[in-house]
């Protein structure tokens, strides 16, 4: 028969009078007992002023990246996001933190997937350029346009989208999109892919440049497969 542990009863200290507990709290440490003054009953309690600051800063940044990720969700489809709207809030706090205002400077080369980058799966093949009214991008359409990690893709497109507008306002962004035709993966004609963003009229903006595989007449399942980063902010 198996001989029961002997266990040790607990101990409760025993917490002596205080002439005062209405204002004193009693502390057990390992060291010993001890009476301290309640938080609060000498002065207020406040909290530290950058840890204040901090704290509303990442309550307006989180705001924010929340109304960007509901306009993008409709392109996000089969994208492998993951903490996207920690990533985006980020950016913006850098920003309030740098230039007292929310703002769209510290996205430029934003890639919406971590993992799979947009040259990763189409290794910078195009170039951008601005003109008054609109951002122009061409793109070298050839036989090793796509490069994808797996086999399978039959074809490919690439969509320009366009997110402008106040994020900190309760529908203050608006997003549009404009696509290319589809073009057969491995095909050794060379041509370009020309699509142009009308800019927004003295209102912030980034422009993305998304490109999307298909597996026969379906959209890709994997993620490899897309890609999607800002190439111009404003």
């Amino acid at each position: 028969m198996a001989r029961k542990k002997k266990t040790r009863p607990r101990h409760y200290p025993t917490i002596p009078p205080f002439h005062d507990p209405e204002n004193y709290v009693w502390i057990d440490t390992k060291e010993g007992g001890h009476w301290r003054r309640k938080r609060g009953t000498i002065k207020p309690a406040t909290l530290n002023s950058s840890f204040r600051k901090n704290a509303d800063t990442t309550q307006i940044t989180n705001a924010a990246a929340r109304q960007m990720v509901l306009r993008l969700e409709p392109f996000l489809k089969g994208l492998e996001a993951g903490r996207i709207t920690v990533r985006i809030a980020g950016r913006l706090k850098k920003a309030l933190v740098k230039n007292n205002r929310i703002d769209f400077s510290f996205f430029y080369g934003f890639d919406v997937q971590k993992d799979y980058t947009l040259k990763d799966l189409a290794p910078r093949v195009y170039s951008t350029s601005t003109g008054k009214n609109e951002v122009s991008i061409e793109i070298a359409i050839h036989k090793k346009t796509i490069q994808t990690l797996q086999r399978g893709a039959t074809g490919y497109y690439f969509e320009a989208i366009w997110l402008y507008g106040d994020p900190t306002e309760d529908n203050g962004l608006r997003v549009d999109s404009i696509s290319s035709p589809l073009f057969p993966v491995g095909d050794p004609t060379e041509t370009t892919c020309k699509l142009a963003v009308p800019l927004p009229d003295k209102r912030p903006y980034l422009i993305f440049l998304k490109a999307s595989c298909l597996e026969g007449n379906a959209l890709a399942s994997h993620p490899s497969f897309y890609g999607m980063q800002v190439i111009s902010a404003g």
